[in-house]
């Protein structure tokens, strides 16, 4: 059923699709979860990854595969001229001397199409698979140059992990937004339930929902090898507010998902992860209780800012889109609209940041609520 539905379903009187659809929720989210481990863990037994754990573009793959490819086609290149004399082509099967020559003209062939639109890394994947399976029974024959033949082999098995390492890291970060995706219709769900069982607001204090969020972001932030780092006085930690808690906490869940998603892991010959700081303090007047979130990664540009293009339903970022990755572009949305239930606001900032190779932001969203003065 499409989460809209449920949702229509559920404000027209029929909270019993509530509870089942939670249940296929954390049965799916459970499972991209455990894609993504297993994603992981081939990631790391194809050796170093020239992506460094990010999703990369068609131009970056582009870039990272040109120099590989150049690389097969000179070494096959070189294996053609060697073996192209009588005696070596009569010692090699004609069927297989055909095929090499074939599969060389068509990675020439494709070379120049590297930067096309759309570009289908599958294609140098299987150039690569069948020169593999051609030429690795014919390493302990004499029938090719030994020692060039091996430098194609090497040169082929380096153009598939390329390939293979694009593909899974796009892969991943679409599972792990479609999870995040996932785990935010399921706390919509759960809040809409939570409302139904315990209706009215209450003064609480906010750092307690912000904690209980934090805990709860922990694994999908350690799959991102980023650090959640909390910036909380002591006095901060006291401060309350008059709200519906679950929508407090839906608001905040949704800040952080969008932090923890879109946010850049550091180069993977860093010695330290990449990180997110979570303030908490008081507004000058001490009127309002203000929760900083603070990102480092996918640019937000001036006009998305200015215009409140971010705050649109729908909306997703310019660049939110890198590496394929889904959304749905409700989460500021119903952060801000939320908020401003309960007198409060969200704001965002971005700031660009130079660092070579890509473009980057550091990106602050603001949540504020009035302080309460009254003690629970």
């Amino acid at each position: 059923m499409d989460p809209a539905d449920v949702l229509q379903a559920e404000e027209a009187g029929i909270p019993s699709l509530i509870r089942p659809t939670l249940r296929i929720l954390h049965a799916q989210h459970q499972s991209l979860t455990m894609l993504s481990l297993t994603l992981e863990s081939i990631r790391q037994a194809l050796g170093p990854d020239p992506f460094d754990s990010l999703p990369p573009s068609d131009a970056e793959l582009a870039d990272t595969v040109e120099s590989t490819l150049d690389h097969l086609i000179k070494q096959l290149e070189n294996v053609i001229h060697k073996s192209s004399d009588s005696v070596s082509e009569r010692r090699i099967p004609a069927e297989l001397w055909s095929k090499i020559k074939q599969l060389h003209k068509l990675s020439v062939r494709l070379y120049p199409e590297l930067r096309s639109d759309p570009f289908v890394p599958s294609t140098l994947r299987e150039v690569s698979q069948s020169l593999l399976e051609a030429l690795e029974e014919e390493v302990p024959k004499p029938k090719f140059p030994r020692e060039p033949l091996k430098n194609v082999l090497l040169a082929c098995q380096q153009l598939r992990s390329v390939v293979c390492l694009a593909d899974i890291n796009r892969t991943i970060e679409q599972l792990r937004t479609m999870s995040d995706e996932l785990e935010a219709l399921h706390l919509i769900l759960s809040a809409k339930q939570e409302t139904e069982k315990h209706q009215g607001a209450r003064v609480f204090r906010l750092w307690r929902v912000v904690k209980e969020a934090l805990d709860r972001l922990k694994p999908a932030a350690l799959l991102r090898s980023l650090e959640l780092r909390p910036e909380v006085s002591r006095r901060a930690t006291g401060l309350r507010v008059f709200a519906q808690p679950s929508d407090i906490d839906r608001a905040v869940m949704n800040i952080l998902q969008n932090a923890v998603k879109y946010s850049y892991q550091l180069p993977s010959e860093s010695s330290s992860n990449a990180w997110i700081t979570i303030r908490l303090g008081e507004s000058i007047d001490k009127e309002q209780v203000i929760l900083e979130i603070e990102s480092w990664g996918t640019p937000v540009t001036t006009q998305e800012i200015d215009e409140g293009l971010l705050f649109q339903p729908g909306y997703r970022g310019s660049h939110a889109g890198r590496g394929g990755q889904p959304g749905t572009g409700i989460g500021l949305y119903d952060a801000r609209v939320t908020a401003r239930r309960w007198g409060g606001d969200v704001t965002i900032t971005s700031v660009p940041v130079e660092k070579p190779g890509r473009e980057r932001n550091t990106t602050t969203v603001y949540l504020q609520l009035p302080v309460s003065k009254v003690r629970p």
